[in-house]
């Protein structure tokens, strides 16, 4: 171990002398630091994340969590990852060793977050803390999960998802009247998106990945096999796996899509169809939703209307899980609990019927 000015740049230098799995012994130097103190501080910190690991931040575990996790990771996922570490971990627990933080810690942080979060934001943000002490119990011995310990925050009542968090067909049918109000091509693109999005239930960057090699007319469907990644400006693959998949159109939506196609000028099989950006699609539908006085619903909760009509219409789980692109089936009933639930009421009177039908 040593730390020495780096005669190219004149900044300080740290090298470090370890054993790397296969028992070899290696040498790891990096350069550029503008103090030696800082030089310093790296150099203990990668000997702390490589021999006592009992004394690792969880500043410590982001960083080989991103090194050996993240080359298998989506782009969307990583992004996602990053935001959440920077603005909601890292200002409380960043510097915190993992053996210091409990449950009641924890605990403690779920009720900052309530302040400003719903319940199934605060979820999302609890399993990315979560991955990060699994992953150090995994690759570097740690032996306990104070957020497995503290549990999952619970839903309140009022944190159900609400009637306003998707339309109902009605909704739809009023939504669709301002279509009256149209006149100019921008704006029938996005109404297009919009009803496209409702009774198929893509994922938005599913549908503004679509290709004209992805229309699928012998089968009046479309093949979904990317994403669009609206930062980067470029495809990506999709969400998992179960994500590729073909998923078929009713002619309410394919005859307005293929008359939309030909009139499509100079696009190449590869080019996108639809060249809205997300903001848009998102404001147009929030004008179309005060203006004629339906729940004001984003892109994604036109996805759970969808959804939502296929419970509602008795299509069964797998099938819903396959078209919606969902990993397990589980996912599908976990997300739509409180739409299934809502049904417990009416098995009755649905027995009730068939009683009377038997007699």
């Amino acid at each position: 171990m040593s730390i020495t000015k780096d005669q190219r740049n004149g900044k300080w230098m740290a090298t470090v002398f370890y054993t790397d799995i296969s028992g070899v012994r290696c040498r790891r130097r990096k350069t550029g630091f503008p103090t030696k103190r800082e030089a310093k501080a790296w150099e203990e910190g990668f000997n702390k994340k490589n021999t006592a690991y009992s004394e690792m931040t969880i500043e410590d575990v982001w960083e080989e969590y991103k090194r050996l996790i993240f080359p298998d990771l989506s782009k969307n996922s990583i992004q996602s990852k990053e935001i959440i570490y920077r603005t909601i971990i890292a200002p409380y627990f960043s510097k915190r060793k993992l053996k210091d933080i409990e449950a009641k810690d924890i605990r403690e942080w779920h009720l900052i977050l309530r302040k400003k979060y719903k319940v199934t934001t605060l979820k999302t943000f609890h399993n990315n803390f979560s991955a990060l002490f699994t992953f150090a119990c995994k690759f570097y011995k740690f032996t306990s999960n104070p957020l497995k310990a503290c549990g999952v925050p619970k839903k309140e009542k009022a944190d159900d998802i609400e009637s306003t968090a998707f339309w109902t067909l009605d909704d739809y049918n009023v939504a669709m009247e301002y279509e009256n109000e149209i006149t100019n091509s921008r704006d029938k693109a996005k109404l297009l998106m919009i009803k496209i999005l409702f009774w198929t239930g893509l994922r938005i960057g599913e549908l503004m990945a679509l290709t004209l090699n992805d229309i699928l007319t012998d089968k009046k469907a479309v093949r979904i096999n990317k994403t669009w990644l609206v930062a980067e400006k470029e495809f990506a693959r999709p969400k998992t796996e179960s994500s590729n998949r073909i998923v078929s159109l009713p002619d309410c939506v394919w005859s307005p899509l293929t008359e939309y196609l030909e009139h499509l000028y100079k696009f190449r099989p590869s080019d996108r169809i639809f060249l809205e950006s997300y903001l848009s699609v998102r404001r147009f539908l929030k004008k179309i939703c005060k203006e004629t006085g339906v729940p004001v619903i984003n892109p994604h909760g036109l996805r759970h209307s969808h959804a939502s009509l296929l419970i509602r219409n008795g299509i069964s789980p797998v099938v819903i899980k396959d078209r919606l692109g969902h990993a397990t089936i589980d996912m599908t009933l976990n997300v739509y609990s409180h739409i299934y639930s809502s049904d417990r009421d009416e098995i009755a009177d649905k027995l009730n019927e068939l009683n009377e039908l038997s007699k």
